[in-house]
């Protein structure tokens, strides 16, 4: 993350970006306290299955809590998900999502 990928963005944009994911990392925390941990699970490989057993919770509750954390953020963020999510910086949070098998890229 705190590296620029785009050589050409003015440090404006890199600011601006950079608040608005840690506004959403934030709201994400509230929302889904094991989403940090569930991101490095994913950065490490693990499926879903495996993520479900470390965090200690049945897979079909994970992928449930997944659905409904994604939901809460594009209801609360649909501006802000969608820009983040199309640059290619900013994959951290569609990572935490990616995975899912019912749960689509926002």
């Amino acid at each position: 993350m705190d590296r620029l990928t785009d050589p050409t963005a003015s440090i404006e944009d890199v600011v601006t970006d950079q608040i608005m994911l840690d506004m959403l990392f934030q709201r994400l925390a509230e929302i889904m306290p094991e989403a940090s941990y569930i991101g490095d699970l994913r950065m490490a490989g693990l499926s879903d299955a495996e993520i479900a057993g470390k965090i200690g919770v049945p897979h079909t509750t994970f992928l449930s809590s997944l659905k409904k954390a994604k939901e809460i953020l594009q209801r609360e963020y649909p501006d802000l998900l969608q820009i983040l999510y199309l640059r290619p910086s900013h994959k951290t949070v569609g990572d935490i999502f990616s995975k899912a098998a019912t749960v689509t890229p926002f």
